[in-house]
């Protein structure tokens, strides 16, 4: 509805939905948004997704992101897939969050170890992907036209970045079957950290709302858009 409310909210901001049948009435999107699942090598894990403003500014400003939290535990075996895209994980992790190093160097030093970056192709070949994409806000488009895989990152927003690329991983790579897979996966992932580095440099945010509503355009836009997410994870398949 207007200014984007839902049309199941009361005049009090209550879901009328809950109120007027129960909580058991609600669809899928309004009962996990913005939590996701993924099954892995080692069970089933859950995050809270990016594009929700909450969940974006706890992803933005924490830094524990390698620490997990078991919530439960059932009896039986796990599929074994051959592969184990969480060890992989742990591993860019380590990497990530190594502040002995400054930040672009711990990104190359990713991009080497997995032989996959961004530089696959130039910044006016991404920007001709980054137009044929689908979008919810078709100003957005002109935004993501800032594309740079090198654009400058200053010290004050390298942290929100860092803990953005180990979000990406999270979410995207811990379900990967097998490396060709983890690896298109990874740069799906190296992608929108500098698509979200881009667009912040553009647009020279002051405050933290800015970058979380920087942060939450580009997961609205690619990462909660199955075609987006399954285009740009193409162009890196094979290419490692």
């Amino acid at each position: 509805c207007e200014n984007a409310r839902c049309p199941h909210l009361s005049d009090s901001g209550l879901c009328n939905i809950i109120t007027e049948l129960s909580e058991d009435f609600l669809c899928d999107i309004c009962r996990e948004h913005p939590r996701f699942y993924n099954f892995t090598s080692r069970g089933k894990e859950v995050g809270i997704g990016m594009s929700c403003e909450e969940a974006c500014r706890i992803i933005l400003t924490s830094d524990n992101y390698a620490d997990f939290i078991e919530l439960d535990s059932i009896d039986g075996e796990i599929d074994e897939c051959g592969f184990d895209a969480v060890a992989e994980r742990e591993r860019i992790y380590q990497m990530l969050s190594d502040v002995s190093i400054v930040y672009s160097e711990r990104l190359e030093s990713i991009y080497r170890t997995y032989n996959v970056s961004p530089r696959i192709f130039s910044d006016n070949e991404w920007r001709d992907i980054i137009a044929s994409l689908e979008y919810l806000d078709e100003s957005h488009k002109d935004l993501f036209m800032n594309f740079s895989s090198d654009a400058p990152v200053t010290k004050e927003i390298e942290p929100f970045l860092e803990r953005a690329l180990a979000y990406f991983v999270f979410r995207h790579c811990s379900e990967a079957y097998d490396r060709a897979d983890f690896s298109s996966r990874l740069g799906f992932c190296f992608f929108c950290e500098r698509l979200m580095a881009s667009v912040i440099y553009a647009e020279n945010p002051k405050q933290l709302c800015d970058i979380i509503r920087l942060a939450g355009i580009v997961s609205e836009e690619i990462e909660y858009s199955e075609e987006n997410t399954e285009s740009v994870t193409f162009e890196f398949f094979g290419k490692s």
